[in-house]
């Protein structure tokens, strides 16, 4: 598994950790990466899309809601809201641009085919393409 994988695996934990912790969730989070053995790089990746996606959460969800017709963000399941936030996130808003937008996609729908049901590989999938096809590109990062 490559780095960027391990870090977005990551990203995603700490993300579902504030969700489900709520209450002092940035003392866990930090706990959480103090006691684990994870390569320097592979952390400041996960803190930047875990930092990403906290800052723009408002715009990211705007975005998801907007594309996933018929669901609310919050009626998804954590796993799948959050692995979507990190990859809008990281197509939008990350202006190294290191990851294609394909490998992006590939890797969140792998990443929520392991983490969370066969079924929400699609849904991921469904959502980020149209997201790709409507939204990238906008200047301004809000929803078209």
């Amino acid at each position: 598994m490559g780095k960027r994988r391990e870090s977005r695996e990551l990203a995603l934990e700490l993300l579902f950790m504030i969700d489900i912790v709520e209450e002092n969730a940035d003392d866990a989070v930090e706990n959480y990466l103090q006691s684990q053995k994870i390569l320097p790089s592979v952390k400041e990746f996960a803190v930047k899309l875990k930092d990403g996606v906290i800052k723009y959460k408002e715009n990211l969800d705007k975005i998801i809601s907007k594309t996933a017709e018929n669901w609310e963000i919050s009626r998804m399941p954590v796993i799948d809201r959050n692995i979507l936030r990190i990859a809008v996130f990281e197509f939008l808003y990350l202006k190294e641009k290191e990851s294609s937008i394909k490998i992006i996609i590939n890797e969140a729908i792998e990443v929520a085919k392991e983490y969370s049901t066969e079924e929400s590989g699609s849904f991921v999938n469904g959502i980020l393409d149209k997201i790709v096809k409507s939204s990238i590109g906008n200047d301004n990062k809000e929803i078209n």
